[in-house]
């Protein structure tokens, strides 16, 4: 499992009673809005053991970041239920314009994190950076990962992992991001000519990072730090 941005379970039979229009993806009971600006809404799916979502209907492009991980049945677009597996902090992108209802079939809550963009963000493309593994000079075990995972034409999605004192250096960073919790984290961000700031986040929420001028980020008073994903 990550350390830091998916039983009883419905037959399916289920499935087959939801067939009915599909709803609009803000009808949803088991999601609330987290955030919001004006290019992105991002939500908080939460279904408990056994539970699933009603038929709906996606009209917007939407990255799915998996929180705690977990097992779920699913139908998309009519077809056959399947069943699929996460670890935490799998994350998935799909166009807009399909229909689906998913079904918790694990132990535990499954929480996923749903971005909304307003605008079509162009098809899912590899990375083309290179993963990263930078360690303090002085501390070889405080360490800082980072793995770009894909990027449209419009964003980006890396996951970020930092060891308890480790610091990242954000001078390269030219776009404001978007910071998902795969785990509690903490972290303290300095910047040349401002205050250090604290910053801490819960498993499942998110925060916006505004740029700064060649900040660095350290975990705050040995937490170790993971973003699963972050959105320029």
């Amino acid at each position: 499992m990550k350390s830091v941005i998916l039983v009883l379970s419905l037959s399916v039979a289920g499935f087959v009673t939801q067939q009915h229009a599909p709803i609009s993806a803000d009808e949803v009971a088991l999601r609330h809005k987290i955030y919001g600006d004006g290019r992105v809404t991002v939500f908080l799916l939460d279904i408990p053991p056994g539970q699933a979502t009603v038929l709906h209907r996606h009209d917007r492009d939407m990255l799915s970041v998996f929180v705690n991980g977990g097992r779920t049945r699913a139908s998309f677009n009519g077809a056959a239920p399947v069943e699929d597996s996460f670890t935490p902090g799998d994350v998935r992108f799909r166009s807009a314009g399909f229909t689906h209802s998913t079904e918790n079939i694990g132990a535990e809550r499954f929480l996923s994190a749903i971005f909304e963009f307003v605008d079509s963000q162009g098809p899912r493309a590899s990375a083309t950076r290179p993963a990263t593994h930078l360690c303090n000079p002085d501390n070889q075990i405080a360490c800082v990962d980072e793995k770009p995972l894909f990027c449209t034409s419009k964003f980006c999605v890396d996951d970020v992992m930092m060891a308890p004192q480790a610091i990242r250096s954000m001078g390269s960073v030219t776009a404001d991001q978007i910071l998902v919790a795969v785990s509690d984290y903490a972290f303290s961000e300095e910047a040349r000519g401002n205050a250090a700031a604290v910053h801490t986040r819960k498993t499942g929420e998110i925060e916006r990072a505004r740029r700064f001028r060649r900040p660095q980020r350290r975990p705050y008073d040995g937490v170790p730090l993971s973003n699963a994903a972050r959105w320029p």
